[in-house]
């Protein structure tokens, strides 16, 4: 693959130490993007998960019938959410904000690997 920092390389190593399959494309690595297949869940859902250059970890569903036109996808952001006061006018308010780590692609696969395992278990019970 081209164009791989050697943190992601860790984390590619990371996802395939715990079985998922690299999926990257050329261009996504590129483009600063690895993506991962979890074989053992995969079977009927066909979803992956992503990891991005500006901090986004993600699990893709794909949804729809492929037959009755392009499938839609739903994607699930995975990434750590805090909660941060604002003030506007005389009143605070509290607004969620996802945390994100941009080029962090270990810290980003331990939390895509946890959520694959989560599903496995999920799955097998």
């Amino acid at each position: 693959m081209t164009n791989t920092t050697p943190s992601m390389q860790n984390a590619i190593s990371l996802c395939e130490a715990n079985g998922l399959v690299n999926a990257t494309t050329k261009v996504q690595a590129n483009h600063g993007t690895l993506r991962f297949v979890d074989p053992l869940n995969t079977k009927e859902t066909k979803d992956f998960y992503t990891i991005t250059a500006t901090g986004y970890v993600r699990r893709h569903l794909p949804t729809g019938s492929p037959y009755y036109g392009p499938a839609k996808m739903d994607m699930y952001q995975l990434n750590k959410v805090i909660q941060v006061p604002f003030t506007y006018g005389d009143r605070t308010y509290i607004q969620p904000q996802r945390v994100l780590r941009p080029g962090q692609y270990e810290i980003l696969a331990e939390t895509l690997v946890r959520v694959a395992l989560k599903r496995r278990k999920a799955a097998n019970a």
